[in-house]
């Protein structure tokens, strides 16, 4: 139920976006980390 609350808030652009300062600049990236990057449904595995 939160997942889907919360691609339904994406959608609707209800979810606030992290900024930069500045567009050009470079962030760290861990490649250890857990961390992942949903960017949408994937119809093909639903």
């Amino acid at each position: 139920d939160e997942i889907d609350a919360l691609l339904h808030g994406v959608d609707e652009g209800a979810l606030e976006e992290d900024s930069l300062d500045d567009p050009g600049t470079v962030r760290a990236y861990d490649l250890t980390s857990q961390d992942r990057i949903v960017r949408g449904r994937m119809p093909t595995l639903e």
